[in-house]
C-alpha cells in the first residue's frame, strides 16, 4: 500500500483543496489524553484556517489548555492535514472580518441556505469563538498519483 509521503500534493494543488473544501476535520486532546475530532466548516485565508465554535465548548477549554492540534481536509482521491497550533480569539479586530468572510464563504457553498449578512450577523449576537489554526507542518497526499492498477 502506498505511503502518504510518497504522493505528496504540489503546493498549488493543495492550496486548491484548501479553498474548495467545505468541512474538515478538527482534531485536539482531551484532558484524558485521548485524541477527539469532530467535523467542522471552516475558513482557509490569511494562510490560517478559521473555525467557529460555542464560547463553551469542550474544544474551547481543551485549546487553551493544549494548543497543539490537527485539521483534515479531504477532497476526491487527495487530503491535507495541517499541524499546528490554536488560538482562541474572540478580539473585536478578528471578529470584524472573520464572520463576514466565514458566512460569504458558507454562503458561496450553500447559496439555497445561507444568507452571509444574516448569517455574519447571528455570528456577531451570538459572540462565537474565534478558533484560529496557524499549521506549523502539512502532510499531503495525492491518490491520482498512486496507481492501483
Amino acid at each position: 500500500m502506498p505511503r502518504a509521503e510518497e504522493f505528496p500534493l504540489d503546493p498549488e494543488a493543495r492550496e486548491a483543496l484548501l479553498h474548495a473544501g467545505a468541512e474538515c476535520t478538527f482534531v485536539w486532546s482531551a484532558r484524558s489524553g485521548w485524541p477527539l475530532g469532530v467535523t467542522m466548516s471552516y475558513l482557509w485565508a490569511r494562510e490560517r484556517f478559521w473555525l467557529i465554535a460555542a464560547p463553551d465548548a469542550p474544544r474551547v477549554e481543551a485549546v487553551r489548555r493544549d494548543p497543539r492540534v490537527s485539521v483534515v481536509v479531504r477532497g476526491p482521491a487527495r487530503s491535507v492535514t495541517a499541524k499546528g497550533r490554536c488560538t482562541p480569539r474572540s478580539d473585536a479586530g478578528a471578529r470584524s472580518w472573520v464572520y463576514a468572510a466565514f458566512a460569504a464563504r458558507q454562503a458561496e457553498l450553500f447559496p439555497a441556505l445561507v444568507d452571509a449578512e444574516a448569517f455574519a450577523s447571528r455570528l456577531g449576537r451570538l459572540e462565537r469563538m474565534i478558533l484560529e489554526v496557524a499549521p506549523e507542518r502539512w502532510i499531503t497526499y495525492d491518490g491520482t498519483q498512486a496507481s492501483l492498477r
